[in-house]
């Protein structure tokens, strides 16, 4: 009898640490699957917000005064009673006026009529 629950403890023990063993291999396994993952979407973003090499030149052009860019948008904002609410210029090479982004955001676009696009909020 003594025997036997020797053995059963020993068996216990046994279990417990080839649980822990193959729970700590799974564990790491997942953590470089993980890693791997990361790496793999940071060198996508990277790469989708890489400036191509043909936008570099567009903005040297544009930028020496050899080609001029009329890339200029006015954009208006109508509240509900349709009254202007907010009007700014959206330009493709500068950062964006925050307010105007905010507006954008919360409005739908109506038209664009030549240079000029107006949205408004329901």
């Amino acid at each position: 009898m003594k025997t036997l629950k020797n053995t059963l403890k020993t068996s216990i023990i046994i279990v417990a640490i080839a649980v822990v063993s193959i729970g700590q291999s799974f564990a790491k396994d997942s953590t470089k699957a993980v890693t791997k993952e990361i790496t793999k979407e940071e060198r996508y973003m990277k790469e989708l917000f890489k400036e191509s090499d043909i936008v570099k030149f567009e903005r040297d052009l544009i930028t020496a005064g050899v080609m001029t860019c009329k890339s200029t948008t006015k954009v208006k904002i109508l509240g509900v009673n349709d009254e202007i609410v907010y009007e700014g210029e959206v330009t493709a090479f500068e950062n964006p006026n925050v307010k105007l982004q905010k507006w954008m955001t919360r409005a739908d676009h109506i038209i664009t009529v030549g240079d000029t696009s107006f949205y408004k909020i329901f």
